[in-house]
């Protein structure tokens, strides 16, 4: 099922618009609306869009502090890897029952990459860093 049952056009409208109820922007909220963006647009467009619309609608709901741009963006770039890695991923069901890891365990998947002192430090929350441990060029599916 989609996150607030809405098709990808009118989610990402809402989360654009700020009119998503913030109730069906958890978690799977975020990676649905990153999903549908990666989907219907180039990589940088969609990342972007996203970006932008993220920190607006955080703002909108009184959490501005909540956008963090190293994890925006890698996840972006892995979403987007595992999107090209299989065609099937296209659908929304798919995409989530075979990237579980995305869903329960993000942080942990990020941290494959990231040191911990470099994913939480200030510098990465306010603008996008590399990795330092791992390069998302060295695996295909990322």
């Amino acid at each position: 099922m989609k996150p607030s049952g809405l098709e990808p056009k009118e989610f990402v409208e809402a989360f654009e618009n700020k009119t998503l109820p913030p109730e069906f922007f958890d978690h799977e909220g975020h990676m649905y609306a990153a999903w549908c963006l990666l989907l219907t647009c180039e990589r940088e467009l969609a990342v972007s869009r996203y970006c932008l619309a993220l920190k607006n609608y955080a703002a909108s709901i009184g959490m501005p502090e909540k956008y963090h741009a190293t994890i925006t963006i890698a996840l972006l770039r892995i979403i987007e890897g595992r999107l090209n890695s299989n065609s099937d991923f296209r659908d929304w069901e798919c995409f989530k029952q075979y990237n579980n890891d995305l869903f329960s365990s993000a942080k942990e998947v990020l941290l494959t990459f990231y040191s911990p002192e470099l994913l939480y430090s200030t510098e990465a929350r306010n603008a996008y860093v590399e990795p330092d441990l791992l390069s998302f060029s060295s695996f295909s599916f990322v």
